[in-house]
């Protein structure tokens, strides 16, 4: 097995692809924490004009209503008045560069958005007004940063902010490129015939040495991912890799210190790796051409992304499962049909691993009966 791995190593290691992947990581880490350092993401000025915006145009609402016509003003109206009054504080607090005021304003904001959920006849202030799940997930992250709330640093551009960030937009991108490099998996070998017919050793070890190779492989990026993710955070001044962030895991929502959470997304992510390789394999076998095999394994994955009613039919479905930042933030049950959270999405690759494993054996085992008959035909035939 050694010997064959070691062949693998030898026949890839000027593989374009592979080095495209290498490089592909690397521009991407770094592009996107200049990007994000260079970008008004996370301003706070910004982000509180944005925030008075959706107040106003719920408010728009209430146009007939005064505060002093105390007959007509409802209780989710004044809740609605006190949101845009925490929101002026929020921006006092940046004016006059007190962080205190500033948390007071978003955790009063955040608390009252959480009374304006189960109060009477809310649907229509809903619909401008962010998700109760995001609101909850931002209130339990207040909470925790209570103690780091007398610095701007808890709220601007930090280590967390950016990690969070950045995974939220490669965490599904993953996926694609683990497709793209092991399409051909089982289909470069006609290039190197005499390499790989020189080791006497059985298809099933053969197919073992490849998918050890490229797991590994991609089990490497994903550890120089995470190393570049660390340096060129601390690089740039970003250290706050313990501050708290807000996750669920069907159990109600918690917080995890930022590298707790890292750990979380890349061991799903290296699980799931495992998996897209063995599809790469059950395609490449059956297909023997490596743009159906990119072609039915991103359909796999991305159908859900346009046609939206396969993920609620299909909660357990493949498009649910393969970003783990859409699952720790519950952002996935609420368009499926029952919860489905990071620990039932884990558990869900897993079954699809077996799967795929079951079909592989299954294909291995018509084709070597298929050929099996094809010789003993050609041997009665030549007999004759």
């Amino acid at each position: 097995m050694k010997t064959l791995i070691k062949s693998e190593w030898w026949i890839n290691r000027k593989k374009i692809d592979y080095k495209i992947g290498f490089f592909a990581i690397m521009l991407i880490a770094i592009g996107c924490l200049f990007f994000y350092k260079f970008s008004t993401i996370d301003d706070l000025e910004q982000e509180m004009d944005r925030q008075q915006t959706i107040v106003r145009s719920t408010l728009t609402q209430f146009q007939r209503i005064s505060l002093s016509d105390t007959e007509q003003v409802t209780p989710l109206y004044e809740n609605v008045v006190l949101q845009s009054r925490m929101i002026e504080t929020a921006r006092l607090g940046i004016i006059v560069e007190s962080p205190d005021v500033y948390y007071k304003g978003i955790l009063q904001l955040a608390q009252l958005r959480e009374k304006a959920y189960s109060m009477e006849d809310n649907d229509n202030v809903l619909e401008v007004l962010p998700s109760k799940r995001e609101n909850d997930l931002t209130l339990k992250t207040l909470v925790a940063l209570g103690d780091k709330s007398n610095s701007f640093a808890a709220f601007t551009k930090n280590a967390g902010h950016f990690v969070w960030w950045f995974l939220s937009f490669f965490s599904p991108l993953w996926f694609i490129i683990v497709v793209l490099i092991s399409s051909d998996l089982l289909l470069n070998d006609r290039s190197h015939l005499t390499l790989i017919n020189g080791y006497p050793f059985s298809k099933t070890k053969l197919l073992l040495a490849k998918v050890i190779f490229n797991v590994t492989y991609f089990w490497g990026l994903l550890l120089f991912l995470l190393g570049l993710l660390f340096m060129t955070s601390l690089a740039f001044g970003y250290r706050s890799f313990v501050d708290p962030v807000a996750i669920t895991t069907g159990q109600g929502i918690s917080t995890r210190p930022l590298w707790q959470v890292m750990l979380f997304i890349f061991s799903y992510l290296a699980v799931l790796t495992l998996v897209v390789v063995l599809l790469s394999v059950l395609l490449n076998l059956v297909t023997k051409n490596r743009y159906i095999t990119i072609l039915g394994s991103l359909s796999v994955g991305l159908v859900g992304y346009f046609l939206p009613q396969i993920n609620y039919l299909l909660p357990y479905g493949p498009t649910n499962i393969i970003d783990p930042v859409s699952l720790l933030v519950g952002q996935v049950s609420e368009t499926s049909r029952q919860p489905l959270y990071l620990p039932q999405g884990f558990l869900a690759v897993l079954c699809y691993g077996v799967l795929t494993i079951g079909l592989i054996a299954l294909t291995y085992l018509i084709k070597s009966h298929t050929h099996h008959s094809r010789a003993t035909r050609d041997t009665v035939g030549g007999n004759a």
